[in-house]
């Protein structure tokens, strides 16, 4: 059964990205639109492949766990807001300056955006709520509801289509290392899973208000460096 969930949203991937960037390459004549998912592409299939030496590495690194788990989650982040960023300057005119500064600007947004998911997954994890097979859906739908896909859902069932398994991949990407780096977590608790799935986004609720409270107010005098969420 996990095999096959794993290879259908792999296909979907596939099939839904090549249809998104095909069709964005010929109506927008640009084929740096399709970097983020070429970069998911050579980051994701050899993380996939090597994913048991991968975490062999994660776990004999002599960090702290925590501090493993930190790192990685931020970093992998990090790396990917920074490569989203390169599409969009490598599309007009470049500037170094321009983009280091923007990159800058999107870090600072996606910090504050993060941090409550990054330390609510930490807490869910080591405290049993759910596994890390388990925490994987709720991954997937915090990343379609933080990157704005999930409206469309309703709004353009087709593209949400298209934009749903790049969106739910890149997350995995982020967060799956950083959860190898946790070793052995407790046994779940025997509660029903409905039940701890709602706590467990009870959980991130609470952790992302102080993060997301800060950057509203950051919005409200900073506009130029903090959109509007």
């Amino acid at each position: 059964m996990k095999n096959i969930l794993q290879t259908t949203l792999l296909l979907w991937a596939v099939v839904s990205l090549a249809y998104f960037n095909w069709q964005s390459i010929f109506r927008i004549h640009s084929f740096l639109i399709i970097l983020p998912d070429v970069t998911l592409l050579l980051v994701g299939i050899p993380f996939w492949l090597h994913r048991d030496i991968v975490k062999k590495k994660i776990h004999t690194h002599k960090l702290d766990s925590i501090k493993k788990f930190f790192l990685l989650a931020y970093g992998m982040m990090l790396f990917e807001k920074m490569i989203a960023v390169l599409a969009q300057e490598l599309d007009e005119e470049f500037s170094l300056s321009i983009f280091l500064l923007h990159v800058a600007e999107s870090w600072l947004f996606n910090i504050f955006v993060f941090t409550g998911v990054i330390i609510g997954l930490y807490i869910i994890l080591r405290k049993g709520v759910l596994s890390v097979r388990e925490s994987l859906p709720l991954i997937g739908f915090l990343a379609l509801f933080i990157e704005k896909v999930l409206p469309f859902l309703f709004a353009n069932p087709r593209v949400f289509l298209m934009l749903a398994p790049a969106t739910v991949l890149e997350c995995f990407l982020i967060f799956i290392p950083a959860m190898y780096a946790l070793g052995t977590l407790p046994h779940v608790t025997h509660d029903p899973w409905r039940k701890r799935f709602l706590l467990a986004t009870g959980i991130i609720f609470l952790c992302s208000l102080p993060p997301v409270f800060v950057l509203g107010k950051l919005s409200l005098y900073f506009p130029e460096i903090f959109p509007t969420i």
